[in-house]
């Protein structure tokens, strides 16, 4: 490579007249540096990693309110206090919206909205199909709560007394719950499926990319992204 830009260089000289030879000169220069720039508007094509499905395993254990609280400061948005924030998120794509997928499905949701920042959207498609693999029947699970503003949570604080009085991670579009007590879209104390689930969040705890809490008077699990 580097001696056919050589032979280049030296009969350009020859052959070509000075402004079209320093034009190519300075292009291959660019080329040698690794500093050649991108066409105008050309799109960035991003590549991500396929998502693989997370075997249960390992036991899962309460991560602490704290932990939740500090690790969606680092990786969320600021807290959401009302629609218009939360439109704002949207349009700049710091919130991306979150429908039915492999393995999982949407409640009603009645005090939260269907969207998520990036990386809370792909551990819920991750925690989706871990579940729909290794359920033994393609099932799905259901996720009850998504992002909050501050306005709806406080409603929620009136209505559930168990809703937390400190800053909820839910209002930086970072958390999300999925119940274990419904799956497939409906109301299933299945044993069987809490179990595979609990162990593909064991997993992704042990692993280092969530915290959790078993929410037992709301009958869920509360999830936080944490790398």
């Amino acid at each position: 490579m580097l001696g056919l830009l050589a032979v280049i260089f030296f009969y350009g000289l020859y052959i070509v007249e000075p402004r079209t030879f320093y034009k190519l000169k300075n292009a291959v220069v660019s080329l040698l540096n690794g500093e050649v720039e991108k066409k105008e508007n050309e799109p960035e094509v991003i590549y991500e990693e396929a998502l693989v499905a997370v075997e249960p395993n390992g036991t899962l254990y309460k991560d602490i309110l704290i932990k939740h609280q500090i690790a969606a400061k680092k990786h969320g948005v600021e807290v959401i206090e009302n629609e218009p924030q939360l439109e704002n998120f949207i349009a700049t794509n710091k919130l991306l919206v979150i429908e039915d997928g492999i393995g999982y499905t949407l409640d009603d949701m009645t005090h939260s909205y269907p969207y998520a920042v990036a990386s809370a959207k792909k551990i819920l498609e991750k925690i989706g199909l871990s579940f729909y693999t290794f359920s033994g029947d393609s099932s799905s699970i259901v996720v009850t709560s998504l992002t909050r503003t501050e306005a709806t949570q406080n409603n929620l604080r009136r209505s559930n007394r168990n809703a937390t009085r400190k800053e909820s991670t839910h209002t930086r579009g970072v958390s999300f719950d999925i119940s274990y007590i419904r799956y497939n879209g409906v109301k299933d104390w299945n044993y069987s499926y809490t179990k595979t689930l609990e162990g593909i969040l064991a997993a992704m705890q042990a692993a280092g990319e969530i915290y959790v809490i078993k929410e037992r008077h709301q009958n869920c699990f509360h999830i936080t992204v944490r790398d």
